[in-house]
């Protein structure tokens, strides 16, 4: 244990000074946190519980006919991590992964003048944290924190169209014609930043028909919910549930 808490040279992704572009909401590196924040997020934390607010939508209508489809929200999910066990800190680097699952909604409806349809489907929500490099300026470090929602929706029938639309978090100098930049919150551990967020959307509107796709990341959320306890055969050192000291780590007698 005490090979793990002397400072930062010992960290397994040794730091890297920042340049002013490496760093803040239109790269990988959007939080800034402290040295101790860090080592509690890289060593402490086993689980994390991720939550991902949307609001998810779409509609389309003609001829008085209407369908319209909306997903859940919030979506709730534990993190993964390729860790299994406290020593694989010693030459592995942490990868911890929030997936918030596939969205898949439909509804049509039809009459005899028109048949409207209306679906969304996701890949749903990728939170990546850790896996590369960190980065630290002015005593202030930024761990790897990438985020993907990859998703498409589809709002007409007939004769309506159809449209489509791509999201993408976190993809620094990949341009993407005809899309909107947007700024959406994200929280961990009670620590607020921001990601940028790449939006592409098409709408479709004629005399008595309309179509219409619409997402909105409110909130990611990532929550601490298990910890390492670091128990070398006599005993936990810290508490699995809260985290909490439950003996001296200095105290280890190899």
């Amino acid at each position: 244990m005490a090979a793990f808490t002397s400072g930062p040279k010992i960290f397994p992704i040794c730091p890297e000074e920042a340049e002013e572009s490496d760093v803040g909401k239109l790269t990988f590196y959007p939080i800034g946190v402290d040295w101790a924040t860090l080592f509690k997020w890289y060593f402490r934390v086993k689980t994390w519980e991720g939550e991902l607010d949307i609001t998810f939508n779409a509609s389309a209508s003609q001829a008085d006919v209407s369908a319209s489809v909306t997903a859940p929200s919030p979506i709730t999910q534990d993190t993964t991590s390729n860790m299994e066990d406290e020593t694989d800190f010693s030459c592995t680097t942490p990868i911890i992964v929030f997936q918030s699952g596939a969205i898949s909604e439909y509804q049509e409806d039809s009459s005899e003048e028109a048949i409207v349809s209306a679906s969304l489907a996701s890949s749903g929500c990728r939170l990546i944290l850790f896996a590369f490099k960190t980065f630290y300026q002015n005593d202030t470090y930024y761990p790897y924190i990438r985020i993907d929602f990859n998703s498409s929706g589809n709002a007409g029938g007939f004769p309506t169209s159809s449209n489509t639309f791509v999201n993408y978090f976190s993809t620094p100098n990949v341009p993407i014609p005809d899309s909107t930049q947007v700024d959406v919150p994200v929280e961990i551990d009670g620590i607020m930043g921001v990601v940028q967020w790449t939006y592409q959307k098409s709408s479709y509107n004629d005399v008595g028909a309309s179509s219409d796709v619409n997402l909105i990341i409110n909130n990611i959320k990532l929550t601490p919910k298990e910890y390492w306890e670091y128990d070398p055969g006599d005993g936990a050192y810290y508490d699995s549930t809260d985290g909490s000291e439950l003996r001296d780590p200095w105290s280890y007698q190899p």
